[in-house]
């Protein structure tokens, strides 16, 4: 089965729209977007890369007396802790204040907890600001790639939403390459600036959300249909309140808004609803198969790993852990850029087969080295670290941002969302928990684990994810929907004007 295309759903010719470098006002979004809103995976992926370095740093180590087992898994986990307490919080903030405020408090509370870990006295007060981290980078995480999916241009859309979770790479990148200046540096600043480095990224959006626009779909939700069809006529049009584009994006957020509300029916009724469950399934499947794919053990347990294999210099396993970061962002970028050229389902199928693979590869390999000591087997460990990285940032990188934010309609969209999120930090708990004790009791025996499961990944997959590719927001939610959720065709303004002032009286 081909690609959807965009243009069989949309009435406009995109290839005909100019490229964004090209639209002053849409190089404006953009440039307000990156440091706003794309930056907020930035400081996830430090913090995990930063989990990583510390336990290849000698003064932290010593400082926190050699963390391991359940320690050094609750260590791993913290972070995770706190971004499922902000799961209960975050969607009834991002409903009642918008998609900006909770970027903002997030960001003030990641600042706090940065400085509360590098004057922490003891490792139980380093775990706990790192939950309270946790908490902030949760309710950043809340706001922001919904906000990129709302504001980005329909050519862009796709490309905005996918690249958005490729830029965690960035901050793993900064993160491993700072511990690797600082590790052999002889003072607590060895760890205590890898740390404190964490607030820069948060920093910068404190300064820039409030400079970007408010997602239109909110505020029309809101009752504030004006100010969102002037963001719309601004930044997808170029100022030209009569464009047809502007008037189709009007009638479609509109006419979903208020069939939304039509349909909203009780707790107990909706989970009785046939498509609001299969969201929320795969919500959950989304989150839960993006971090208990094996991923977890590079990215917060790579020392442990690389030294099981035979590699045990700092030096050495700092410099990995930096290549492994730079690998893995080159080919999600490069697979963000192509997404709108791929379809959903099959890329979830072979980025998570191509994972299962190697992943059984890495389990022979690492049960060789462990059983014979055959330094070729440690070797193969190495590169088949990066192959997985390598499928798992094909599809799960981009595809778990945004696969659950296109399947969710706008009702249900932050809730959605909150579940994803509230899915990955437990399921990210419990691995970066589990992990360090399975390493160290069952060794090579622990991977067999990993290959059932995965192999459960790609049954699921298989069975259960629609396609979503080539259609709007609103085109999508009937394909769980039905007939129920069509959008009428345009016709009469006076739909448009009547649609709107029902849902501002609402």
């Amino acid at each position: 089965m081909p690609p959807v295309k965009a243009e069989d759903h949309i009435p406009f010719d995109l290839d005909q729209v100019q490229p964004w470098y090209k639209s002053k006002n849409r190089l404006m979004l953009y440039c307000a977007l990156l440091p706003a809103a794309f930056i907020t995976p930035g400081a996830i992926g430090f913090d995990n890369s930063l989990t990583n370095a510390l336990q290849t740093i000698p003064r932290f180590q010593e400082n926190f007396g050699h963390p391991s087992g359940s320690s050094l898994g609750f260590f791993g986990a913290s972070q995770s802790l706190g971004g499922a307490i902000s799961s209960f919080l975050g969607p009834l903030v991002a409903d009642k204040f918008g998609r900006r405020f909770p970027v903002s408090a997030g960001s003030l509370i990641i600042i706090g907890a940065t400085f509360g870990q590098v004057w922490a006295v003891n490792f139980g007060m380093f775990c706990a600001f790192k939950v309270i981290l946790g908490i902030g980078v949760g309710l950043a995480q809340l706001g922001a790639p919904v906000l990129v999916t709302e504001l980005c241009h329909p050519k862009e859309r796709v490309e905005g939403t996918s690249l958005y979770n490729t830029l965690i790479y960035m901050g793993m990148i900064i993160g491993a390459w700072t511990a690797f200046g600082t590790v052999s540096m002889d003072s607590d600043w060895s760890w205590k600036l890898p740390c404190l480095l964490q607030m820069v990224c948060s920093s910068y959006q404190i300064f820039f959300i409030w400079l970007c626009p408010e997602s239109p779909r909110w505020l029309i939700a809101t009752g504030r249909s004006e100010e969102a069809e002037a963001i719309l006529v601004k930044y997808h049009a170029d100022g030209d309140r009569n464009s047809e584009l502007v008037k189709w994006e009007m009638r479609e957020m509109v006419q979903a808004i208020e069939i939304e509300r039509a349909n909203q029916l009780p707790m107990m009724d909706l989970l009785k609803d046939r498509g609001f469950l299969h969201r929320a399934f795969l919500a959950i499947c989304c989150g839960t198969f993006s971090q208990t794919s094996g991923n977890g053990l590079i990215s917060t347990y790579l020392q442990p790993i690389l030294v099981s294999a035979g590699i045990e210099d700092t030096t050495t396993i700092t410099l990995i852990n930096g290549c492994i970061s730079i690998w893995s962002w080159v080919i999600g970028m490069v697979c963000a850029i192509a997404t709108s050229r791929l379809q959903r389902r099959m890329t979830f199928l072979i980025g998570t087969t191509g994972m299962l693979v190697v992943f059984v590869a890495w389990t022979v390999a690492q049960a060789r080295y462990e059983i014979t000591g055959v330094k070729s087997a440690g070797y193969a460990v190495i590169a088949l670290i990066f192959l997985y990285n390598a499928f798992y940032s094909f599809a799960w990188l981009f595809l778990v941002v945004a696969y659950p934010l296109e399947i969710a309609n706008y009702k249900f969209r932050a809730r959605l969302w909150a579940l994803t999120l509230l899915s990955v930090s437990l399921s990210a708990f419990f691995n970066a928990y589990i992990n360090p004790i399975g390493l160290e009791n069952a060794q090579w025996r622990y991977y067999i684990y990993y290959d059932i499961w995965i192999t459960i990944e790609v049954l699921i997959i298989y069975f259960f994810f629609p396609e979503t590719s080539g259609r709007t927001l609103e085109e999508i939610a009937e394909v769980f929907d039905g007939e129920k959720a069509k959008i009428t065709e345009p016709g009469d303004e006076k739909v448009l004007e009547d649609s709107i002032g029902h849902v501002e009286t609402t």
